[in-house]
């Protein structure tokens, strides 16, 4: 650990058996990097350098500008963390021959060229996250010059598609568990679990599951979470249920909203938030100064029990887990 008058950095670090071979004399580590701010002024990360000496005294240097292609602030009082990997050796690069940028050796495929600044072109429309096809856009140009590629190279990808897609998987579960951090270090206590629906490919319905501790819990979590830019200007509801709630059970939230919401009390609608050209209910030819400038409105359910009478609001039937998996067990032909 290091440490300054105004910076905490602390690395921890964790061997990566499965991917190591030690007969070879090759070791992966995976490593995640904390930097707390102390002080009492904002601070940057302009850039990183670590001098790492393994077990044989084999120093590795590792430098460069920012972490994760990104500069980060941090404000006073508050962390900023990332992770990363050694892998014992440094990565295969080429030099592309009209460029001069190096390029990975073992690239499936690599399109190098030239994207001149304020040349733009009419894009799309294509299909997107949200289900639908988008809007034609004006989108920077790339003037290829050249292709490389191995002999049959793979190209993976997932197109988007009608919800669920095999494209948001990743995206839900990365900003799920960031929706989580970002509301419990804005001081909203009893978050038991947060999860943005697969049914919708994430941002148009968060879920919240926490333990209510105090009257206007459940609303201000859900005001909060609604006006978070990371839930892509697509948001649409954002659902509060009680930590007895599964919210990535689908199920059980909908059990909880028919059961314990008073549409009349329960639900607000915030009007004029941002949303984005995506949005397909924002019409076609509208009209705005700039791909910003189109409004939406968000719905906030509390689907909790009310606070003032929780104590005397009807028992919720359940049942045993261990006679849910011995019926599970018994006819497992019949039931998934």
């Amino acid at each position: 650990m290091i440490d300054s008058p105004r910076v905490c950095v602390q690395v921890q670090s964790v061997y990566i058996e499965s991917q190591s071979t030690p007969d070879e004399e090759r070791f992966v580590f995976a490593y995640t990097v904390t930097i707390r701010n102390l002080g009492r002024m904002p601070v940057q990360l302009l850039g990183r350098y670590w001098l790492i000496t393994n077990g044989n005294g084999r120093e590795i240097e590792v430098q460069g500008e920012g972490v994760v292609g990104e500069q980060p602030h941090i404000a006073p009082g508050e962390e900023y963390q990332f992770a990363g990997a050694i892998r014992g050796e440094s990565i295969k690069v080429i030099t592309e021959e009209v460029t001069g940028l190096p390029i990975p050796a073992d690239s499936e495929i690599v399109l190098a060229g030239w994207c001149h600044p304020n040349k733009y072109r009419p894009e799309g429309p294509y299909g997107e996250w949200t289900g639908y096809y988008g809007r034609q856009t004006q989108s920077p140009t790339i003037e290829v010059e050249r292709i490389y590629y191995r002999n049959d190279p793979i190209i993976v990808g997932s197109p988007d598609s009608r919800p669920p897609s095999d494209a948001a998987y990743g995206q839900i579960l990365f900003r799920s568990a960031l929706l989580h951090e970002i509301l419990t270090k804005n001081g909203i206590p009893g978050i038991k679990a947060v999860w943005l629906s697969k049914e919708v490919n994430g941002p148009p319905l968060a879920i919240i599951s926490l333990k209510q501790m105090y009257s206007g819990h459940a609303k201000q979590a859900a005001v909060l979470a609604c006006q978070l830019r990371m839930l892509d200007l697509q948001g649409r509801y954002v659902v509060v249920v009680d930590d007895d709630i599964d919210p990535t059970n689908i199920a059980e939230v909908l059990w909880a909203m028919c059961s314990r919401v008073n549409p009349e009390e329960d639900i607000d609608i915030i009007r004029g938030t941002p949303s984005t050209t995506l949005d397909a209910r924002v019409p076609r030819d509208a009209k705005t100064k700039d791909s910003l400038s189109f409004v939406n409105s968000r719905a906030i359910i509390n689907a909790c029990k009310p606070y003032e009478w929780i104590d005397e609001f009807p028992i919720s039937i359940d049942i045993e887990p261990e006679i849910i998996d011995r019926v599970r067990a018994k006819w497992k032909d019949l039931v998934e």
